[in-house]
């Protein structure tokens, strides 16, 4: 397993390096997600072991079920007096890649029209209810696409709120729509080795981890119209 492991930590950084210095880093990163199956369908040790860990979160997730569409439901009913058009969208690791008891949940709040008046009124709701402004997430890649971010625990589960203009956000709606497609053998595989990773960044350096993110987030961009760069932060 630590053998393994190990390879994993050296894939993760010849990966993430080459796809930055590709024309085509999307392409790249899943052409280099193909190698590392690859590898892993060979490791029967390891592939069980993934298995076992998988079944374990499903069980997990079957726990937070409720709680999470009752937060989505709560964060509607919140909204529902402003007669905005937004879009709720789950865009999480949940349910297709989260870790258990290692979980958050981000929920997309894709407002239509979007400006500063309807982003005071969210606010204030939010601020009503009990949320907490965390910060304004923004990428050079996708100029106005910027997520403002608003946190609460919520029957035990860390949830945020990340309000978006939707007209600016296409194209990260259609990497969840891909992330939350995922194939059961798929979601196996990236999980178990997302766990191995995280487990391994306690233990040393975390960049591996959210180089692992980035290189997971460009293999589900490719081919989608307006893909962009995901520097880990």
């Amino acid at each position: 397993m630590n053998e393994y492991t190990n390879t994993l930590i050296k894939w993760i950084g010849n990966t993430a390096n080459a796809s930055l210095k590709s024309k085509t880093p999307f392409k790249y990163s899943k052409k280099a997600s193909d190698e590392l199956i690859t590898l892993y369908n060979q490791n029967n040790v390891v592939k069980k072991k993934a298995v076992e860990f998988y079944t374990n979160r499903e069980k997990f997730n079957k726990t937070i079920d409720p709680i999470i569409m009752k937060f989505i439901k709560s964060v509607k009913t919140m909204f529902l007096p402003l007669k905005y058009n937004i879009i709720y969208k789950p865009m999480s690791s949940y349910p297709k890649l989260n870790l258990p008891n290692d979980s958050d949940f981000d929920l997309g709040v894709l407002v239509k029209n979007f400006d500063t008046e309807k982003m005071f009124h969210l606010t204030k709701i939010l601020c009503e209810n009990g949320y907490l402004f965390e910060k304004v997430t923004k990428n050079k890649g996708n100029p106005g696409g910027e997520a403002y971010r608003y946190s609460i625990m919520y029957e035990g589960i860390e949830c945020e709120v990340k309000i978006r203009n939707i007209d600016k956000c296409k194209s990260l709606v259609a990497l969840h729509d891909n992330l939350n497609s995922l194939s059961k053998s798929e979601s196996i595989f990236w999980t178990y080795n997302k766990y191995l990773v995280k487990e391994w960044s306690k233990k040393n350096d975390k960049y591996p981890y959210e180089l692992f993110k980035m290189i997971l987030f460009h293999t589900y961009f490719n081919n989608i119209k307006g893909a962009f760069i995901l520097i880990p932060g």
